[in-house]
């Protein structure tokens, strides 16, 4: 009886120094949830990472502070948010309130949209090569560029693609 006792009281002072749990549901100001943003654990004073995971596609997360920490730090970060960040004494997480994250408006002054054609495509059964800009052009005569297209060979006697 004496050793089911103590083993009852080793295991309720043992959780204690197995670590923590903190829980909790991260939404938006719509109180819809925010699949896959980030919820790390920070041991104060230095901010120590202790743990990190993503919350799931409602928006719940769990974390195991598996070594003890007199203050901890939650971070809680998503793309287009404002992070979250609390701290907590040690003993006082678990389960956490919802977390609400508020939207981030970031204004920008210009959008530049760039982009660059293929050097060579295909249009209406034939090959377009644009040589223009590019190194090959540099320095080389047309016949010589066009031998180096596939099947743009010219001989003398022949012009473009075999046709005379």
């Amino acid at each position: 009886m004496q050793v089911l006792v103590c083993v009852f009281f080793l295991g309720i002072s043992g959780g204690s120094l197995l670590g923590q749990t903190f829980s909790g549901k991260v939404v938006d100001e719509g109180k819809e949830p925010i699949a896959f943003a980030n919820a790390v654990l920070l041991s104060l004073p230095d901010s120590t990472f202790i743990t990190g995971v993503a919350t799931d596609e409602v928006g719940k997360f769990v974390l195991e502070a598996k070594n003890q920490a007199s203050i901890y730090l939650l971070k809680i970060t998503a793309l287009g948010y404002t992070p979250f960040s609390q701290s907590f004494d040690k003993g006082s997480g678990d389960k956490l309130e919802e977390i609400v994250l508020k939207t981030a408006v970031v204004e920008v002054e210009e959008v530049s949209v760039v982009a660059t054609r293929p050097k060579i495509r295909m249009e209406r059964g034939v090959y377009i090569a644009d040589i223009e800009n590019s190194l090959v052009a540099i320095g080389n005569t047309v016949e010589t560029l066009l031998n180096q297209l596939p099947g743009g060979g010219m001989g003398e006697s022949q012009w473009h693609r075999g046709q005379r």
